[in-house]
């Protein structure tokens, strides 16, 4: 009995074989070799403009800082500075005030003194209370009976005093010249008195016995020029009609200024003297400085009781409407 041979799957077979076909192809593409980029092959390019404009920024930005910062501090210093001056201003001109002040206190209690020295009458009782009222002038260790023109017996009467100096001295003491005058005997006599003076605790004190000193006349020849034309505003050339309307203008307000009249405020921004009678004037200098404004320099004459006088003017007017305004007077 024959056994039958075994039957072959062809198909089957070429399924299998086509299996591991793929299996292999795919195992062949898992082992194929990563391509590496060789690190010889990449190209270093030098970036010296960049590098540069890097530099340059950041040198600018800290330069800048450094700038400002200083610029900080020194407004920082400026304005403590300027307060610290304005301060200082201040308590100067504060100073210089008080020192007026207190000079302007010298003087008037240096004159009060002076009057009651040089004044004098002989009787017993006058002359007992000009001492007691001198000795209140007086400092320490000086009495009245140590000033000049202590005694007589004839009665003098001040007819002037002018101061012709004053010069402030070390801490408080001031050193004043006087021209005075006085009359006795129907003689009128001029002497010149310098007088040590200390304003101490505020109060006036004579500190020394007062001198007699030579005033000096001024017998030099004038050496100041006067000209006319270096008070003369200048300006443009008026028309004559136009002289003749501002002229004629002029006559009314001087009349009205002269006697301070009610109706100068209409015309003028300035006050009238009040007391006199206004004669005439005359114009020596006339030019316009701007439109519609005129300068105007002269002279006027008026009178008071029985004097007359004379006073130089400097005025500036403007055009209104068909009359003119005084803007301002000397």
């Amino acid at each position: 009995m024959t056994k039958p041979s075994p039957k072959i799957n062809f198909d089957h077979l070429s399924e299998q074989k086509s299996t591991t076909t793929k299996e292999k192809k795919k195992k062949k593409r898992k082992e194929q070799p990563i391509k590496t980029m060789n690190t010889r092959e990449i190209r270093y390019e030098r970036r010296t403009v960049a590098n540069f404009l890097t530099f340059f920024f950041f040198s600018l930005f800290f330069g800048m800082a450094i700038l400002l910062l200083i610029v900080n501090s020194r407004l920082g210093y400026l304005t403590k500075a300027t307060s610290q001056e304005a301060i200082d201003t201040q308590a100067i001109s504060q100073t210089i005030q008080e020192e007026n002040t207190q000079l302007d206190r010298v003087k008037y209690e240096s004159q009060s003194f002076l009057l009651l020295l040089f004044s004098y009458r002989p009787e017993e009782q006058a002359r007992r209370e000009r001492e007691q009222r001198l000795q209140t002038y007086l400092g320490k260790n000086l009495s009245a009976g140590n000033l000049l023109l202590h005694s007589g017996k004839a009665e003098r009467e001040v007819m002037d005093i002018v101061l012709v100096e004053a010069e402030k001295g070390s801490e408080d003491t001031y050193e004043l010249l006087y021209r005075v005058t006085y009359e006795e005997n129907g003689h009128t006599v001029t002497l010149g008195i310098k007088l040590m003076s200390a304003f101490i605790g505020d109060k006036f004190q004579v500190i020394n016995v007062p001198s007699i000193m030579h005033i000096q006349e001024n017998k030099g020849e004038a050496t100041a020029v006067y000209r006319a034309k270096d008070y003369h505003t200048a300006g443009e050339v008026v028309p004559e009609e136009e002289r003749k309307q501002i002229a004629a203008f002029l006559e009314r307000f001087f009349d009205m200024y002269v006697s301070n009249d009610e109706r100068l405020s209409l015309v003028s921004a300035v006050e009238g003297l009040g007391t006199g009678e206004f004669n005439q004037f005359t114009i020596e200098n006339l030019v316009q400085i701007d439109e519609d404004t005129y300068a105007i320099q002269g002279t006027y004459t008026f009178q008071i009781e029985n004097s007359q006088l004379t006073s130089f003017f400097d005025s500036q007017i403007k055009k209104n409407k068909e009359s003119y305004f005084v803007e301002a007077f000397n």
